[in-house]
């Protein structure tokens, strides 16, 4: 091997366990999640005011998250990402300090500031340091399911040593997290083409891109209303099983893992196949996965089809941000993901309220059916699908 080849080797690896570590920390910040709704109890916060502060989130959210995919286009995804990193360590002090209704909701519109100024920008800043663009969100995908397994195993601990402790933590890896970004360098602009390119990033220009792509976000629309669901409201398909609290936790690990395996499968066997035929098993295994959880009585019959659902979904929501990503001008990569986050959070704002009704009025096993219901037509459409190129597919062009 030459001196040149294990330096470039050298190097890769240095910038992989880089993005490994941002992508990590950056998830484990928000291992707090699963005590937030007991925390704002503890103060006294009332069910009805935590929604407030959760569509309150939502809605800051939606409404800075295209503005920054612009700033960060136009001006520095860079500088995007250290606004976004400085805005959720405030509202991470915040909610260290904070007592009452009105600065928890203070704190909740920093942390949707912040993770919007985050959001998109800080995977176009990633791929600077890495050979293929589209190893970002596979990095990430593993991250998050490592950060889940830790989070979830040390959470209940750590709150009930002191329950302002998970804050203080994530307020120290926020910190950190923002001396790694400062630590990456931006790709310059060398030619007039690029510049010109870059004074026209506009609102007019995420119209453009959205309505260009209309198709794959109606996908990922339709896809987040009902498929994230099966694993969200999985503790309650637990208790209709009667099995005991206890378990939850491990099952939940072991989920996550199953999920983490999922990424890398198709890290390594699956990533050069066409995403449009990926896409159409993903639905098909997806759909045969929530018509027997649905229909089946069996506990292990069950949790065989649910490893296989958590198995799917750890390449599944890949596919899209590397689709997106793979059809975008360098220029407008910001942008177009935040686009995407959009979409997801309208997803989230519209299922949420619909899966909890057939829940509570109709049993967890009646959300099975929904979720197949759903992904069934899914399937059919992606299935059915025409470009107006007869030469083209959704997502790549046919030899001619």
């Amino acid at each position: 091997m030459s001196v040149l080849k294990y330096k470039f080797l050298k190097i890769n690896n240095i910038n992989k366990f880089k993005v490994y570590l941002i992508t990590f920390i950056s998830n484990f910040i928000l291992f707090y999640s699963p005590i937030i709704f007991l925390f704002y109890k503890n103060f006294g916060i009332d069910i009805f005011k935590i929604g407030i502060i959760f569509s309150v989130t939502s809605i800051s959210n939606i409404i800075f998250e295209i503005p920054f995919g612009l700033f960060a286009d136009k001006k520095s995804p860079k500088l995007s990402v250290c606004i976004g990193s400085v805005m959720i360590t405030l509202s991470l002090v915040g909610l260290f300090f904070s007592t009452n209704f009105f600065q928890f909701l203070i704190c909740a519109i920093f942390m949707a500031v912040g993770d919007a100024g985050m959001s998109g920008a800080n995977s176009v800043l990633l791929m600077n340091l890495l050979e293929r663009e589209e190893e970002v969100f596979e990095i990430s995908s593993i991250s998050s399911g490592i950060s889940n397994i830790l989070g979830g195993l040390i959470i209940g601990f750590i709150y009930n040593i002191n329950i302002r402790l998970p804050f203080l933590i994530s307020m120290v890896l926020s910190i950190l997290n923002l001396f790694l970004y400062l630590s990456i360098s931006e790709k310059h602009i060398n030619t007039e083409k690029e510049k010109v390119q870059i004074e026209n990033v506009n609102f007019k220009t995420a119209f453009f891109i959205f309505k260009k792509q209309i198709f794959i976000f109606l996908i990922l629309l339709l896809s987040y209303i009902s498929i994230p669901q099966v694993a969200i409201y999985f503790p309650e398909y637990l208790d209709f099983f009667k099995i005991n609290a206890k378990y939850i936790g491990i099952m939940y690990m072991i989920a996550n893992i199953i999920s983490m395996f999922g990424t890398k499968f198709h890290q390594i066997y699956l990533k050069k196949y066409n995403p449009i035929v990926k896409l159409k098993y993903c639905f098909l295994f997806l759909m045969i996965s929530t018509f027997v959880m649905w229909i089946s009585k069996n506990f292990f019959v069950s949790m065989f089809f649910y490893a296989i659902y958590r198995f799917i979904t750890g390449y599944f929501y890949l596919l899209f941000s590397m689709y997106i990503n793979s059809k975008t001008d360098l220029h407008y990569k910001s942008t177009i993901l935040s686009i995407k986050n959009v979409i997801v959070q309208i997803a989230f704002i519209l299922s949420d309220p619909l899966v909890t009704f057939i829940i509570k009025e109709f049993g967890i096993s009646i959300s099975y059916c929904f979720a197949f219901i759903s992904i069934t037509v899914i399937f059919l459409i992606v299935l059915f699908y025409k470009t107006g190129d007869s030469k083209e597919t959704l997502f790549e062009k046919k030899p001619a």
